[in-house]
């Protein structure tokens, strides 16, 4: 297992010779910064940064001298913040930049790692945001929280500067698998939906179907109706006619096609005789 990263900007500490013909050759160079602490019992520190103190101080006081890293390094934390659903959270991967903003505060802090406090301060800023965003809503936090640590993450005290470079926020498994059924279910939900729309629109057609049948078959019933209706009154007028003509035989002979007609025919002649 690795272990996890120290960020520790004291590269080197080493006590301040008396002399000077005592006193190592390294000097500060590049991104390094040499600060001279002395700690007294009365509480105060005497601290110079770059030159180290004169040898009068020296004679009075015991310095260390401390090797402060002030080049910008580049990092990554991962953070567990609560959604809006207290049973899931988000995993914030957080990528920035650290760097010395002030080597004398670094060395009187006493911190040699300062990890935890980059992730407190991190956590502190953060916890509010993700707890206002459901885990559906992952996107809009990311948003949120680099907004959130753009304006707002630069000097954290203690002399370091941070920097952000990104933001990645993601669900955890169980927020995932809830969110996956959740799909499912909803997915259940609209084909049944759909099924029975199907089935609705189905049935609507077949009663649809049925009803125009039945209108077009009452329709052709009535055709049917009206033209028997027209060729017996074509029938009974040419009955008429005949009878009244004393064309007896011609009746008798659309009576052996047309028997319904007789009783007409017999009301008719009853009727004449009257």
């Amino acid at each position: 297992m690795n272990r996890p990263e120290v960020i520790d900007p004291i590269v080197g500490v080493s006590v301040l010779p008396l002399l000077a013909f005592d006193a190592p050759a390294s000097r500060a160079a590049g991104h390094t910064t040499l600060v001279h602490l002395s700690r007294s019992v009365s509480g105060h520190p005497a601290v110079r940064v770059g030159t180290p103190p004169p040898l009068r101080e020296r004679v009075k006081r015991r310095y260390w001298r401390y090797e402060v890293d002030t080049a910008m390094h580049a990092t990554s934390l991962s953070l567990t913040l609560p959604a809006a659903e207290e049973t899931f959270v988000f995993t914030a991967r957080i990528n920035l930049t650290w760097v010395v903003s002030d080597p004398a505060s670094i060395v009187l802090s006493g911190i040699r790692d300062f990890r935890p406090i980059i992730w407190g301060y991190l956590d502190h800023l953060l916890r509010g945001i993700s707890r206002r965003h459901g885990i559906e809503t992952s996107g809009s936090a990311e948003q949120d929280m680099s907004d959130c640590l753009e304006r707002k993450i630069r000097d954290i005290g203690q002399g370091l500067r941070l920097n952000l470079l990104s933001v990645n926020v993601l669900c955890d498994e169980a927020a995932g698998r809830h969110m996956a059924a959740r799909i499912d279910s909803e997915r259940t939900k609209e084909l049944a939906l759909l099924q029975g729309a199907l089935e609705r629109g189905q049935e609507e057609h077949r009663s649809l179907v049925e009803r125009t049948r039945a209108e077009h078959a009452h329709q052709l019933d009535a055709m049917a109706a009206r033209h028997e209706l027209a060729l017996k009154n074509q029938r009974v007028s040419f009955y008429r006619t005949a009878v009244a003509e004393g064309g007896y035989n011609v009746v008798m002979l659309h009576l052996l096609d047309h028997p319904d007609d007789i009783k007409t025919v017999v009301d008719m002649l009853h009727a004449g005789q009257r």
